[in-house]
């Protein structure tokens, strides 16, 4: 009867520890969510094709944008230096 009891409560907890983990998983990927929607928002395009992004399509992006940037900031700097 008491080895029951035992093991009836370590049943519990760990159904617990695992609602407890799914339910911190789900609020990392809402954050994770806002934070590409967010980065999304940063970038030069029409905003109805910024809400249909994937992540690794919202990096991408970012990383070109910002590599065009120094390429056109680093030409406009050779222009100016130059006259």
């Amino acid at each position: 009867m008491l080895f029951y009891i035992f093991r009836r409560l370590a049943e519990k907890r760990k159904e617990l520890r695992k609602e407890k983990s799914k339910e911190a998983a789900r609020n990392r990927r809402g954050k994770e969510g806002e934070f590409f929607a967010e980065l999304a928002d940063t970038l030069p395009l029409a905003s109805g094709l910024k809400q249909s992004l994937d992540k690794s399509t919202v990096i991408k992006l970012c990383i070109n944008y910002m590599r065009l940037r120094e390429l056109l900031q680093s030409m406009l700097d050779l222009y100016l230096f130059s006259s």
